[in-house]
């Protein structure tokens, strides 16, 4: 499944919500979540993988 290409326009309107909710008091993390932003693993060929 292909991953989702986001346009400029659109980071840079989630970055100013995470600023905000930073600004607000918010930890940055939380305000990443609260944004519904996802931490995500990219693979790369060239490194090993880890197994968990």
């Amino acid at each position: 499944m292909p991953q989702k290409k986001h346009k400029p326009e659109e980071i840079v309107a989630k970055l100013r919500q995470v600023d905000m909710l930073v600004s607000q008091g918010q930890s940055v993390a939380k305000s990443v979540r609260m944004i519904g932003m996802t931490r995500r693993r990219q693979r790369n060929s060239n490194q090993p993988q880890l197994r968990q």
